[in-house]
């Protein structure tokens, strides 16, 4: 699937595996406290890395507007982290897509 950004054009796997899904709830469960008594608590951290693990897994490639594919540059949250609010949302809705049940 392709994703038109303001700078980038991003092509995302059409559909996760389960073994994705798998990655990305380990990443999720990761932020348990779990205790004694059960449950004891959750690190609201590990929502993002589950995010940042999703995009890793999803996002094949990344290309600026104007270049050719040999010119694709690798995801990194640095490069995440450095677009718009804007585009960041509109890649992240369509990662996060891929994981609804249908």
């Amino acid at each position: 699937m392709r994703i038109v950004l303001h700078e980038y054009e991003v092509t995302i796997k059409d559909s996760l595996t389960w073994g994705d899904m798998q990655q990305i709830q380990s990443v999720v469960t990761s932020g348990a406290k779990i205790g004694a008594g059960g449950l004891q608590g959750y690190d609201p951290t590990a929502l993002l890395e589950a995010k940042y693990k999703a995009l890793e897994i999803a996002v094949v490639t990344i290309v600026p507007h104007g270049a050719v594919a040999a010119a694709a540059i690798p995801f990194t949250r640095e490069w995440m982290n450095a677009l718009s609010i804007e585009d960041g949302e509109i890649l992240f809705d369509a990662v996060d897509g891929l994981g609804k049940k249908k």
